[in-house]
């Protein structure tokens, strides 16, 4: 099966990814990009983006999204979509997810695939993405 051309800003998440991920390893892309049938991709919502960095949304991944042999995550978007509807639904809420999701892709110091494994994530990196679990556990309840 040849490869998908989008054009515009999207989020991808490539699927399967190593469980040494502490986060799915979200990126942005832009502009004419080819998609392969290894990664999942949609319109660049902030809010989502924040949603699948969480550590909630990783939890529910790793509990019934599937693993390969190797014990890497198969990610699956049913999975996330799945998930029972949140508590404290607000749009004030959803902006400030989707404020800390673009803050804690802009402070990425080099691509997801070095900087978000548990052994390389940089502190500061780790702040914005607890904070940014927090905001989703509230978002939830």
């Amino acid at each position: 099966m040849p490869p998908t051309v989008v054009t515009g800003e999207h989020m991808a998440v490539p699927f399967p990814f190593s469980k040494r991920y502490v986060v799915a390893p979200l990126v942005i892309v832009s502009g004419e990009t080819y998609m392969g049938m290894g990664v999942y991709y949609a319109p660049l919502d902030w809010f989502s983006a924040g949603l699948i960095m969480s550590k909630k949304a990783m939890q529910e991944q790793r509990a019934s999204g599937g693993k390969m042999a190797s014990g890497n995550i198969r990610y699956s978007t049913s999975v996330l979509y799945g998930m029972p509807a949140p508590a404290n639904d607000s749009p004030a809420l959803r902006e400030r997810i989707a404020a800390k999701a673009k803050e804690c892709v802009e402070a990425r110091p080099g691509p997801a695939a070095t900087c978000m494994k548990a052994t390389n994530m940089p502190d500061g990196l780790a702040k914005l993405h607890r904070q940014l679990d927090a905001l989703v556990d509230a978002w939830w309840g």
